[in-house]
């Protein structure tokens, strides 16, 4: 997952992400974000997969932010085998 500044002003972006579910089958593997990011740059968070059983599994990771409209929702989607 990329996060970007899009815009002209500086944006701060907290390291803490809210995954849910919080425990497996998704988690938090690292993340290049810092405290803030500068118009037009960007970081990276690393969501791995590790399915406890067969069959399907959603979730969600949630980043709050300073900008307008400052929390976005990203979806997982996963399916063990």
């Amino acid at each position: 997952m990329l996060c970007a500044g899009s815009g002209v002003v500086q944006t701060s972006v907290p390291v803490v992400l809210d995954i849910n579910p919080p425990a497996a089958p998704f988690a938090e593997q690292g993340t290049t974000c810092t405290s803030t990011l500068a118009p037009k740059q960007s970081c990276a968070v690393t969501i791995v997969f590790t399915p406890p059983s067969e069959g399907g599994f959603v979730g969600t990771v949630t980043i709050a932010d300073d900008a307008v409209g400052n929390v976005q929702t990203v979806n997982l989607v996963g399916a063990g085998e």
